[in-house]
């Protein structure tokens, strides 16, 4: 009986994702007006809004050693941006808004992430 239980149990998590399928987008990220990185990415989204931009190509760079950029909503409006670098190291980038006239983007004054 409790093999059963165990068996039920670990089969009620397998169905929950444990994180986004990563999906192909359009990305954009600028910063002083320089654009840093414009083009393709994996583009995972979590249930709030919150996301991540990675390199279309696994393991790879999303621009100058930067693997991962996550944008993670802290209220409707307002996000903290972190990056990742391929050293392992994480920076907080500041807070941005969302766009009013660019849904798809969040900025403030020193830099944009968008992705479509």
């Amino acid at each position: 009986m409790k093999k059963l239980y165990l068996y039920l149990l670990l089969g009620s998590f397998s169905a929950l994702p444990l994180y986004a399928q990563a999906k192909p987008a359009q990305c954009l990220i600028e910063s002083s007006g320089e654009i840093l990185f414009k083009g393709k990415c994996n583009f995972s989204a979590d249930r709030d809004g919150s996301f991540t931009l990675e390199n279309i190509r696994r393991n790879g760079e999303l621009y100058d050693n930067i693997l991962m950029v996550s944008v993670s909503i802290v209220s409707p409006k307002v996000a903290h941006v972190r990056g990742v670098t391929s050293f392992g190291n994480s920076s907080y980038w500041g807070d941005v808004r969302r766009s009013r006239t660019q849904p798809a983007c969040w900025a403030n004054n020193e830099f944009k992430i968008c992705a479509w």
